[in-house]
């Protein structure tokens, strides 16, 4: 193929994979959001629900900046939703931990049990 084709395939996969993306992440999101209100105690209830955003990151699955943004990497979407729905949980425990301490990993063990399982299964599927 020539150099005009190869950027049109690619510029049409990326729009598919945003248009996928933005279903499955905002539907996980509300999911995570409902679930980390109602079982991660009274620190987050003053806690304003972060706006979504997807782009392409290079060596992260996620981040929550400090003026409330939640921005999940676009190559989570070949990701099984439970570790799509691990990454936003790790990112929402960062409303009230903001560093990795054993307070950060007591909530999100609280939240969500099986973390360290849908971590390895992230790793093992998008390696």
């Amino acid at each position: 193929m020539n150099g005009k084709i190869d950027q049109k395939v690619k510029c049409l996969l990326e729009g598919w994979y945003l248009d996928k993306a933005e279903g499955k992440f905002h539907e996980s999101f509300d999911r995570c959001w409902l679930h980390f209100e109602k079982r991660s105690g009274t620190a987050c209830h003053a806690t304003a629900k972060p706006r979504l955003q997807i782009r392409h990151m290079q060596r992260r699955w996620g981040s929550l900046s400090p003026n409330g943004r939640l921005m999940l990497n676009i190559d989570l979407i070949r990701a099984p939703r439970e570790c799509i729905d691990y990454v936003i949980l790790h990112e929402l425990s960062h409303l009230p931990y903001t560093d990795h301490g054993p307070e950060f990993y007591r909530l999100l063990e609280k939240m969500m049990p099986d973390w360290e399982k849908r971590k390895h299964r992230l790793e093992l599927t998008l390696a």
